[in-house]
């Protein structure tokens, strides 16, 4: 019984720690789409939230400052593959206050 419960525990991690670096990936790549039309300023990041609230209706973190964070953390983590590498294994939520640093 003691094995089953250690690999139900390890599967659960590895499918948390995949899923996460999977999200952390996409927010990275919006990050730089974000960045790359930097010169288009607030009025870009909001015609994004917008229309991935639209398109996505049921997903939450869509919002312009979450956009404003994604665009922090690609800045914070692009130059330093081991930063990034190590980002995707916490939250979000604690990546985007070493972003807002």
């Amino acid at each position: 019984m003691d094995k089953i419960i250690t690999k139900i525990k390890k599967t659960q991690l590895e499918i948390f720690e995949n899923a996460n670096a999977n999200v952390m990936d996409l927010y990275f790549y919006i990050g730089k789409i974000i960045y790359e039309n930097s010169e288009y300023g607030n009025n870009f990041i909001n015609k994004i939230s917008i229309e991935l609230k639209l398109k996505f209706s049921n997903a939450k973190g869509y919002s312009p400052r979450n956009l404003r964070d994604m665009k922090k953390y690609y800045l914070s983590v692009k130059d330093n593959e081991l930063l990034k590498k190590y980002s995707y294994k916490i939250p979000w939520s604690h990546n985007t206050l070493n972003a807002s640093s």
